[in-house]
């Protein structure tokens, strides 16, 4: 999807199965011979059914039986400068990125809890003129592709360079630039994913409000940037926490699954 301000790599799947003849992502209920545990995830590589249900899937290279029922696809959505890479003023260079403690094995776990990575984020530097769109890209595909290094390659990416403090033809208003849910609504769109049933990291209140605007089940603040945001939101002080949310949301989320009552919403609420 590069170019019209989003771009990113080929989907890929942590879990390769089939189900209800259609891809996507999906919960399941785990049945096996050697394990009657329950698991939520996974993408759906090919198509074919048989009768809704799943005949085989491979988990760490062990074959087993699951019985399916397709679930809305979800997303992570992450703001970039203070969740994925820590704030210096108006990033264009790689050699000026410092990782946020914890990032790579947060999209790891949550591509294996079947969400989409989607980063959202605020560009006000090209705007005001500090870099240009062609710099913007070039560090984003140097960032993409040290996280396909890490496994944990991005679905996509979303960003909004317009400022209504901007310069030239970027100096508007725009329903993508946060806390507008432009952005979210777009990846929903094109991705498939319910707005419903996906999560937010932010590290500023515009994110708070951006989730909470586009109806997002949960938004995480990572503290540091700002604090005293109104709205709904949850305050974390480290990436692993939001892990920690998502692993507790999932099994709760397969234990009704596997009870036939999916009701996503009301885990851990």
């Amino acid at each position: 999807m590069l170019g019209g301000g989003s771009f990113g790599f080929a989907l890929r799947a942590a879990l390769r199965m089939t189900v209800l003849g259609q891809a996507g992502p999906l919960g399941f209920a785990l049945r096996s011979g050697w394990d009657d545990s329950s698991v939520v995830g996974g993408r759906v590589k090919e198509s074919g059914c048989n009768g809704g249900r799943v005949e085989e899937m491979w988990v760490e290279n062990r074959r087993c039986e699951v019985w399916a029922m397709g679930l809305p696809g979800k997303a992570l959505f992450l703001d970039r400068d203070g969740v994925i890479n820590h704030e210096v003023g108006y990033l264009h260079a790689a050699d000026e990125v410092r990782w946020v403690e914890g990032i790579f094995e947060l999209c790891r776990v949550a591509v294996g809890l079947g969400y989409r990575l989607v980063v959202v984020t605020n560009q006000a530097g090209i705007a005001r003129g500090m870099y240009t769109e062609a710099q913007y890209e070039a560090l984003m595909e140097w960032m993409l592709a040290e996280f396909v290094k890490e496994g944990a390659a991005l679905d996509a990416v979303y960003f909004c360079p317009f400022h209504p403090e901007g310069v030239g033809k970027y100096k508007r208003e725009h329903e993508d630039r946060k806390p507008g849910t432009g952005m979210l609504r777009r990846a929903a769109k094109e991705l498939g994913v319910e707005l419903g049933a996906s999560v937010m990291v932010g590290d500023r209140c515009t994110d708070v409000a951006a989730a909470n605007a586009a109806g997002l089940r949960r938004a995480f603040l990572l503290e540091g940037t700002e604090t005293g945001c109104e709205g709904e939101y949850t305050s974390v002080k480290t990436l692993h926490q939001v892990q920690e949310w998502l692993v507790v949301a999932a099994a709760a989320s397969a234990d009704e699954v596997a009870h036939g009552d999916a009701d996503l919403d009301g885990a851990l609420e």
